[in-house]
């Protein structure tokens, strides 16, 4: 089944990484063509040894493991309430596991939707996430882009600003 719900709607993005420059597909993904990884290194190790038995499938103790954190809920509400995710997923396909897509980044943006969609599998907002697939690129090259994203994609607006108190906006003439 085609990951994408409408190939001719695909973007290309264009990501910097290891000194080169790389270009991806991005667009509306089908969730139920997505995995959690389970090798994820976030997840430190911690969910390597889980198979599937009476207790569950791996993605179902995946998704209890990550909707352990409050935070985690909290993250689903709101994207219930914004009516979708704004920021894209990362995906990727692991050399070792051919034809299934897992997230590389986003995981708790994922497990989100997918939880929703779960709920309520009506809703044609939580049939599809959006995402950037990583494909056609080594490991080492994939956790670059995911640190690029994570670490440079992200500003911290907490630090004061030099010049912009209410004084300062009230004398400065715009």
């Amino acid at each position: 089944m085609a990951l994408w719900k409408n190939k001719k709607d695909l973007k290309k993005r264009v990501v910097f990484a290891n000194g080169q420059k790389h270009q991806f597909h991005e667009g509306l993904a089908k969730i139920n063509q997505i995995y959690l990884w389970q090798e994820n290194p976030r997840l430190e190790g911690d969910c390597v040894h889980l198979e599937d038995d009476e207790e569950g499938t791996i993605q179902h103790k995946l998704e209890l493991k990550l909707f352990h954190n409050d935070e985690i809920r909290r993250l689903m509400h709101k994207i219930r309430e914004d009516g979708g995710v704004n920021e894209p997923i990362y995906l990727y396909r692991p050399p070792e596991r051919p034809g299934m897509t897992v997230v590389f980044d986003g995981n708790c943006r994922f497990a989100s939707v997918r939880k929703l969609h779960t709920d309520d599998p009506n809703n044609s907002r939580w049939k599809t996430i959006p995402a950037i697939l990583i494909e056609g690129v080594d490991y080492s090259t994939a956790v670059e882009i995911s640190i690029r994203q994570n670490v440079d994609g992200q500003i911290d607006w907490s630090a004061p600003i030099i010049g912009t108190t209410p004084e300062f906006l009230s004398i400065r003439q715009w």
